[in-house]
């Protein structure tokens, strides 16, 4: 049911159910954060996963599971809506093959859906689980209030004929894709989606039925908004005038939730066709910061989304009632044009129960637990909202502004940029050279300055960009080879409008140097102690013995201490790899590949102690 007391976890909704591993997994988002990115694998793997601020002080744990996703994770994202982080990782180059940048078919849309579908194995090899997630929040760190709807199923011998429409979402994703996709990752994601056509997904709990809804891709344009209801709640961030309009029919009982900077927008004859009108309580949710922004689809037929790390109210869901019955239709798509007009690609989910266990009022107003404390009801998190006594208008400068800085930004984005990797002067380091198309022309847009740099080095070392160009190669000298990387910002400032947006493109990279991966691991385990660390993880992972406890203190004692030790001092660690080798014989092969990886570089082989070659 729908209750604001189940705050469930993003992160825990990806972890694989008992009994079975992690096999593989498909995702889309619209904004991504590379640091959440990052904390993906860790959920897969089943390594124990804290509060964002904690996750990445052990790198070790993460490099592991990212390495182990080698392959098996793919997310698509919009194309020029990835997240600047804060500060350089190696971790991140390990990212560049599991993001797929994708533009939507129509070009004055964006690429807005948000659904996991993750692939489950036995330990036999003999069953087969699925997942699919169908989320109105992004592959981000937020706060916001969003919705998730979890459906699983085994994989079965029959077809299941309501399966169809998303195994063709997911099988049109590569088309998608802004750059060639890699035939391993088209032919991977196409036996997904003929698989997922045999899966028995089951229904949530109150629910009797469901439906899947893509939307703004080939074949699937129906709008899956029903007409025949008698009310209908409508809970979305952002909304437009016509689409509301298109919703409300001349149904008097009607009930909108949004955001206040978006009531205000709207005309007053659009407001009266809702009874009650509400706003997100202040109390419930906390500002954050925002990278990446574009034009809000408030304003005057604007079909562009705008969406980032927003906190606050960020869910969208639609619930009609008919007769004994409600409908929820819950996913990414907004109660915008932009959403179902075609200029989007979306994901929707339709369910279907019964009004007195999943209606409006049950949803809204009725406490599930008297005794329990803070926010019981969804009203509880709502204030009604107050029409301000002037219509709010837009600043017409401003607005022409913001939509220059937009057109260059998606200029920018869609440009055909890549990345060249040539040997520099300095022995072992490496020139970095961004090129662009000699036949890229922008606008003569003088107020807006611009900064290009790779998110390997500190913004410091960023490039500057003029507008209209044209542009020559830019060149980052004597880059160390763990530097090397496809992931470039772009920040763009408009002068007037005192307003930045900056976003991460994943660019094609030519010359790549065949030990990156190699030299990024031995630069992140660098000494005899992490390799020791490493082992331990691999050694132990899913154990609690009193052998790890012991272990892990000394390290930590000693760290703290500043002190070295003798690397198998009081420590069986031969009888430990027997161990293994005979309960768990996967851990072993996984020590393996450690070994190989990392001797193949000369720094790396001086790391592995000669004891225990």
């Amino acid at each position: 049911m729908l209750d604001p007391n189940d705050r469930q976890l993003y992160i825990n909704a990806l972890r694989p159910p008992f009994g079975f591993e992690f096999d593989r997994a498909v995702a889309t988002t619209y904004t991504l954060n590379l640091l959440t990115l990052l904390a993906v694998p860790l959920s897969f793997a089943k390594f124990e996963t804290g509060k964002k601020e904690e996750i990445y002080k052990d790198p070790i744990s993460i490099l592991e599971a990212t390495r182990r996703m080698t392959g098996k994770f793919y997310v698509f994202c919009q194309n020029g809506a990835i997240k600047v982080p804060a500060l350089p990782n190696r971790l991140f180059n390990y990212l560049e093959d599991m993001i797929i940048e994708v533009l939507p078919p129509n070009p004055e849309g964006v690429f807005h859906p948000k659904i996991w579908v993750l692939r489950f194995i036995d330990k036999k090899g003999e069953r087969v689980f699925y997942r699919f997630l169908c989320l109105s929040r992004n592959i981000t760190f937020d706060k916001s209030w969003d919705t998730i709807l979890t459906l699983e199923g085994e994989v079965k011998g029959r077809l299941f004929a309501r399966n169809r429409a998303l195994s063709d979402f997911i099988n049109a994703l590569p088309g998608l894709a802004k750059n060639p996709v890699k035939k391993r990752i088209v032919k991977n994601i196409d036996s997904i989606a003929e698989e997922i056509r045999h899966v028995d997904f089951k229904a949530p709990s109150y629910y009797d039925d469901f439906r899947f809804w893509p939307l703004g891709i080939s074949k699937y344009h129906k709008f899956p908004i029903r007409k025949d209801y008698w009310r209908m709640l409508v809970v979305s961030p952002f909304v437009t005038n016509s689409l509301l309009e298109r919703l409300a029919h001349d149904k008097s009982e009607n009930i909108l939730v949004s955001r206040n900077e978006e009531l205000d927008l709207l005309k007053p004859e659009t407001l009266k066709k809702f009874k009650s009108k509400y706003v997100l309580d202040e109390a419930a949710g906390e500002e954050e910061d925002i990278q990446i922004e574009i034009s809000s689809e408030a304003a005057k037929k604007s079909p562009i989304d705008k969406e980032s790390d927003l906190s606050g109210l960020h869910a969208k869901l639609f619930l009609a009632e008919l007769g004994w019955d409600a409908y929820l239709w819950t996913g990414s798509a907004n109660a915008t044009n932009a959403a179902f007009d075609n200029y989007n690609v979306e994901f929707m989910v339709e369910l279907k129960g019964k009004k007195s266990m999943v209606g409006i009022n049950k949803f809204i107003y009725e406490k599930k637990d008297e005794e329990k404390k803070g926010p019981t009801t969804f009203m509880d998190l709502l204030r009604e909202y107050t029409q301000p006594e002037k219509p709010i208008v837009e600043d017409e400068a401003k607005k022409a502004w913001k939509k220059q800085l937009e057109r260059l930004q998606r200029s920018l984005a869609k440009s055909a940029l890549f990345v060249k990797v040539s040997p520099s002067k300095s022995r072992n380091n490496y020139n970095l050279e961004l090129h662009f198309s000699p036949r890229l022309k922008f606008p003569d847009a003088r107020d807006i300055e611009g900064l290009v740099w790779p998110i390997s080095l500190r913004k410091r070392s960023a490039l500057s960009l003029k507008f209209p160009g044209p542009f020559l190669p830019f060149i980052f000298n004597d880059v160390c080879v763990d530097k090397i990387t496809g992931l470039f910002a772009i920040e763009l400032n408009c002068i007037p409008l005192k307003k930045t947006i900056s976003f991460v493109l994943n660019l094609p990279v030519k010359g790549m140097p065949q030990n990156r991966d190699e030299k990024i691991m031995q630069m992140i385990i660098s000494n005899k102690k992490n390799f020791l660390r490493y082992l331990l993880l691999l050694l132990y992972e899913g154990e609690y013995s009193y052998l790890v406890s012991d272990i892990a203190a000394k390290i930590g004692d000693i760290r703290k201490k500043g002190q070295d030790w003798s690397f198998f001092e009081d420590m069986p660690l031969f009888e430990e790899l027997v161990r293994a080798y005979s309960r768990s014989p996967e851990k072993i092969k996984r020590i393996s590949k450690l070994i190989t990886d990392i001797s193949k570089t000369e720094e790396g082989s001086k790391i592995i102690p000669d004891e225990f070659k």
